[in-house]
C-alpha cells in the first residue's frame, strides 16, 4: 500500500466556493479518464494548473494555500499514499451502490471558528441542519465538497440572491433576511452551535472525523426548517413564494 501521507490542515480557506467546485470537478474528471486505481499526484497537479488557467504551479499552490498533496488530503473521498520511490499517489473512492448504503447522522458541536475549515463532503442525498436555528440545507442531488464555512456561506449567498430577485410578501422577506443575519452570526461562532448532517446513504463525511459524533440511522428533529437548496428551483405558482419554511408562524 506504500507509505501513508500525513494529513495536514484543510487548505480551502483561501478559495471561493466556485473555485473549490472547479478544482474538485477537474480532479474527479482526470481520475475517471485515466482508468487506473492510483494516480500520480504531480502530473495531475500540472494538468489542473493548465486546465484551470493558473500561470504556473507556484500560482496554483498559492491559490490553494499549500501543495497539491495538502489539497488532496482535505478531500474526504480521496486517499493518498507514497510509493516505494516516495512519490505521492491518490485514488478517489467510488460511491457505494444503494444496496450498500448505511444511513447515519453526523453531529459536530461547533465551539470555535477553526472548526469551520473542516471540509465536509455533503453527498447528493444528505442534508445539513442547524437545530438551534431550525435551519437546513436540504439534499439537492449534487455532491458538494467544501469547508463547513463555505457550505454556510453559500447558503447565505443563495438566500440573498432569492430575496433580491423574487417578489415576496413582506413577512416572508423579513423571515429570510432574519435567517441570513443569523447565519452570518454563526460564522463568527459567538456561541456554540450544532451542525447535523443526515444522510440515508452514509456517504457524507468530514475530512477530520475526530470530533464528529456518529449516530446510526437518521435522527428526526421535531420542527420545520428553513430550506435553502429548494429556494433556487421551487416557487409558488401564483405568488412566487420560495420554498422556505420557518419554525415561526
Amino acid at each position: 500500500m506504500g507509505i501513508p501521507v500525513t494529513q495536514p490542515d484543510p487548505a480551502f480557506s483561501k478559495l471561493s466556493h466556485q473555485e473549490v467546485s472547479r478544482i474538485i470537478e477537474e480532479i474527479e474528471k482526470a481520475y475517471a479518464l485515466m482508468g487506473v486505481e492510483w494516480l500520480p499526484s504531480e502530473p495531475i497537479a500540472q494538468l489542473l494548473c493548465r486546465e484551470l488557467g493558473y500561470e504556473d504551479i507556484e500560482e496554483f499552490k498559492d491559490a490553494i494555500g499549500g501543495s497539491f498533496t495538502d489539497l488532496l488530503n482535505t478531500l474526504p473521498d480521496v486517499q493518498t499514499q507514497r510509493d516505494e520511490e516516495g512519490n505521492v499517489r491518490f485514488r478517489v473512492e467510488p460511491e457505494p451502490e444503494q444496496k450498500d448504503w448505511v444511513p447515519r447522522t453526523l453531529i459536530v458541536n461547533v465551539t470555535e471558528r477553526s472548526q469551520l475549515w473542516n471540509v465536509l463532503l455533503k453527498s447528493p442525498y444528505g442534508a445539513l441542519e442547524v437545530p438551534e436555528m431550525e435551519f437546513a440545507i436540504q439534499r439537492n442531488g449534487v455532491k458538494r465538497v467544501d469547508s463547513l464555512y463555505n457550505h454556510i456561506g453559500n447558503a447565505i449567498f443563495e438566500l440573498g440572491a432569492h430575496v433580491r430577485t423574487v417578489p415576496l410578501s413582506r413577512d416572508h422577506n423579513d423571515k429570510i433576511v432574519d435567517c441570513i443575519g443569523s447565519l452570518n452570526e454563526l460564522l463568527d461562532v459567538p456561541l456554540p452551535w450544532t451542525c447535523v448532517v443526515l444522510d440515508p446513504s452514509g456517504i457524507s463525511r468530514f475530512a477530520d472525523m475526530s470530533n464528529v459524533e456518529i449516530e446510526p440511522g437518521i435522527r428526526v428533529f421535531e420542527y420545520d426548517v428553513v430550506d435553502t437548496e429548494e429556494v433556487e428551483v421551487e416557487q409558488g405558482e401564483d405568488t412566487q413564494e420560495p420554498a422556505v419554511e420557518s419554525g415561526e408562524d
